[in-house]
């Protein structure tokens, strides 16, 4: 008696599957795939930022900012929603790290304004005035409200604001060296 299988082959007269019965070497990981983690992050870290970027100046709800920013972030790096909470932790955490690159990036803007600045005066003024007006101010002032006292959170703020704070120290520094200022 012949048997034939669901997709209708005479199991009695066709030849068993073969199947691939090496062992492969375990794959070691290779040199980028930390920079592989770490550009997963930084894709969906930039498509947060810009999507911030995009929502009014003046919505900086942060309950609206971290329910859009997780599905549509996600989407917009081309990743899955859960890839979220894999690389930072959880939303708020992905809203504190976005709203820092921001202001990270328009510290552009500081550099720009101290360089017309021709008296140690005008330097601190024109970085204050500057400072204040940067568009990513309100939404790391709301993300430093997300942060507080959630443990996993303050530590994205520590980091961050670790890291403003190296920079805008080495910036003061070498700019008042190099024009002989006092501060």
């Amino acid at each position: 008696m012949n048997s034939i299988d669901p997709i209708g082959v005479d199991a009695s007269t066709s030849p068993p599957p073969r199947f691939n019965t090496r062992r492969r070497a375990p794959r070691s990981r290779s040199p980028c795939a930390k920079s592989t983690i770490s550009s997963g992050s930084a894709r969906i870290r930039d498509a947060a930022s810009e999507l911030f970027i995009r929502s009014s100046r003046h919505d900086v709800s942060v309950a609206v900012a971290v329910a859009v920013a997780v599905a549509a972030a996600a989407a917009a790096a081309g990743v899955y929603p859960n890839q979220i909470t894999h690389h930072f932790g959880s939303k708020d955490a992905l809203f504190i790290d976005a709203a820092f690159a921001l202001l990270l990036r328009d510290t552009a803007r500081l550099r720009t304004a101290a360089s017309r600045a021709k008296t140690v005066t005008a330097f601190r003024a024109l970085l204050a005035r500057t400072a204040l007006l940067m568009p990513s101010l309100p939404k790391a002032v709301s993300a430093l409200g997300v942060a507080g006292d959630s443990h996993d959170a303050s530590d994205s703020v520590e980091r961050n604001l670790d890291l403003l704070f190296a920079g805008s120290e080495r910036f003061i520094r070498d700019r008042t060296a190099r024009n002989g200022w006092s501060t």
